[in-house]
This record gives C-alpha cells, sequence and structure tokens, in this order.
C-alpha cells in the first residue's frame, strides 16, 4: 500500500494515453494495428514506477554453499502488475 500511494494507479499518467503513444514505424499494420494491441495491454504506469523504486534484481553473498542472509531477511518476488507467468534468472559467479 506504501508504493501505491507514491504511485497511485488512477493517475492521468501520459503512459497509459494510447492518443499520445504511436506504433514503431514498421509496425505491422501500422500505427492503428498499433493502438489495437495496446488497447490489449493493462495500463500500468504505477507498476513501472513501483518496480523503478524497488529495483529488478539483488546480489547475495554466497559462503560455504550457503547465501549469507540476515536472519530475519527475506528474498521477494513482487508481482506489481497483476498476476502474470514470470521467470527468474539466477546466476552465480566466482569461485574457490
Amino acid at each position: 500500500k506504501y508504493f501505491l500511494n507514491l504511485a497511485p494507479p488512477p493517475l492521468p499518467y501520459l503512459h497509459n494515453d494510447l492518443d499520445y503513444r504511436v506504433g514503431p514505424p514498421d509496425w505491422p499494420g501500422g500505427d492503428e494495428a498499433w493502438r489495437d494491441f495496446r488497447r490489449t495491454q493493462p495500463v500500468n504506469t504505477h507498476s513501472h514506477l513501483i518496480a523503478m523504486m524497488l529495483g529488478t534484481s539483488e546480489s547475495i553473498p554466497i559462503s560455504d554453499g550457503a547465501m549469507t542472509k540476515g536472519k530475519y531477511q527475506s528474498i521477494l518476488a513482487v508481482d506489481i502488475d497483476g498476476p502474470k507467468t514470470r521467470g527468474v534468472c539466477v546466476q552465480v559467479t566466482g569461485g574457490k
């Protein structure tokens, strides 16, 4: 709720206004086809703004084969833009 107060969904963000969003020049079917596609997408400027505040990646040290996080620390995946199929990428670097 804190982040929704910082970026309220009902504000008139230009990102959500299809009349100001022209399609890519090579979009099949031209600008009208682009607008038809955009109408199927969520009104989600607030989601982008919240994602910028939360960040999209995390670095967690590994020591002796275990994540070194605090006793009360957790790793959360937050879905701001409604339920969708998402992927998580884990990259391990370093060595002994």
